[in-house]
């Protein structure tokens, strides 16, 4: 069965933020053998969340506080679960 779990970053600013989506966006976290990459945005390109993250931020005047969160999603090395079914 999967988990889920919460990293909690103490240092919320936007080079924080920067630096967990490149550490994240890695390509040895993304690329499966075959070459497939797992790395999507929802209403922005992947490559450019950053960008729009902080150009959404500064529109609305959000840009302090808290930036982002972070969570893990873990499965069990007896499970048999492929990248695409996860």
């Amino acid at each position: 069965m999967a988990t889920c779990s919460f990293i909690k970053e103490s240092k919320q600013t936007a080079g924080a933020m920067h630096g967990v989506m490149r550490y994240v966006a890695q390509e040895q976290k993304t690329l499966d053998e075959d070459g497939t990459r797992y790395l999507t945005g929802v209403n922005c390109m992947a490559d450019l969340a950053y960008q729009s993250f902080m150009a959404t931020k500064n529109l609305y005047g959000k840009a302090h506080d808290t930036f982002f969160y972070q969570y893990v999603q873990s499965f069990s090395p007896q499970e048999r679960i492929t990248p695409a079914e996860a």
